[in-house]
C-alpha cells in the first residue's frame, strides 16, 4: 500500500521542538538520536509511537535506523550549536563539536530521504568547513539552499534568526513562505502567567549575584520607563536599543 504521510527521523532531536514542527506540517515523526537522556525521555512524551535512541550520535549506525524504523523521507538535524554561537564568547571553540554536522552526511547516505532540513544559528555559515560540508551535501544528489530566516515571520512572538539548511534530492527547494500573525507581542506569551495559571515568580533587582552589566541594563529602562512599567532585558547589550525592551513588540534574546 502506497504511503501517504512523510516519515520524518530527527537527529539531534533534543526534547523535539523540530519534530513537533514536522507533525504540525503533516509528517509522521518515526525515531529520533540525542545523547542526553532527559532529552530523550521528554522527545517520547511528545511522540509516544517513534523509536527514541540514546547514544553519541558517532555511535549510531543509520543501517540499524533503517532496519528498526524503516525508510525515511525526511532527515531533520539541528547539530551541536554551543560553539557556533555568539553566546560562547570568548571561550575556546571545539572543532569536535563543530564536526558533529558531517554525521549528518552518513546518515543522509545510508537513509535516503528525499529532503534534509538543518538548523542551527547564524554563525555556523561563518565556520570554515561550512562550504566543504555544503559541497559534500550536494555530491549526495541534493539541490541545497541556505537561508536565514526569523521566527517572528512565520508566527512566533519573537524575532530570533536561524540558519536553515533545506535540501531536497528531486528539485530546487523552495522558499518558505512567511506569514506574520496579529499581536505576536512578548506581552502575548508572557502575560499568562505560569503553567498552573499564577503570576510569573520575580526576585528583586538588586542582588550580589546579578552582573553589573545586567544591572546598567535595568537601570536604563527604570530611567525611561519610570519604575511602574513592564519591561524585558535583552540578553546582549549589543542591541542598539539600551538592552531592553517594551512588550508591545516580539521579544528578542532575553535575559
Amino acid at each position: 500500500m502506497e504511503r501517504t504521510k512523510v516519515r520524518a527521523f530527527d537527529l539531534f532531536c533534543g526534547a523535539g521542538g523540530s519534530s513537533v514542527g514536522a507533525r504540525q506540517a503533516g509528517a509522521q515523526v518515526v525515531g529520533g538520536v540525542d545523547l542526553w537522556p532527559l532529552a530523550t525521555q521528554t522527545f517520547l512524551l511528545n511522540f509516544p509511537k517513534a523509536k527514541a535512541y540514546t547514544t553519541n550520535i558517532v555511535d549510531l549506525s543509520p543501517y540499524d535506523v533503517l532496519w528498526n524504523v524503516g525508510p525515511i523521507d525526511l532527515l531533520l538535524a539541528s547539530p551541536e550549536c554551543t560553539h557556533h554561537s555568539v553566546a560562547k564568547g570568548a571561550k575556546p571553540r571545539d572543532e569536535a563539536s563543530k564536526r558533529l554536522a558531517f554525521e549528518i552526511l552518513r546518515f543522509a547516505e545510508v537513509l535516503q530521504p528525499r529532503w534534509v532540513v538543518v538548523e542551527n544559528v547564524i554563525q555556523m555559515q561563518s565556520w570554515p568547513a561550512f562550504g566543504d560540508w555544503r559541497r559534500a551535501l550536494k555530491e549526495l544528489g541534493y539541490q541545497v539552499r541556505v537561508l536565514k530566516l526569523d521566527a517572528h515571520s512565520f508566527g512566533v512572538p519573537q524575532h530570533r534568526r536561524r540558519l536553515f539548511v533545506i535540501c531536497d534530492s528531486q528539485r530546487e527547494p523552495a522558499m518558505p513562505r512567511p506569514y506574520r500573525k496579529a499581536g505576536a507581542t512578548a506581552a502575548s506569551v508572557l502575560c499568562h502567567g505560569g503553567s498552573e495559571g499564577t503570576p510569573w515568580p520575580f526576585r528583586p533587582l538588586d542582588s550580589d549575584r546579578r552582573a553589573t552589566a545586567t544591572l546598567e541594563r535595568a537601570r536604563r529602562a527604570i530611567q525611561e520607563l519610570g519604575d511602574r512599567e513592564a519591561f524585558l532585558l535583552v540578553y546582549y547589550g549589543s542591541d542598539g536599543a539600551g538592552g531592553w525592551q517594551l512588550l508591545d513588540r516580539p521579544s528578542s534574546a532575553l535575559r
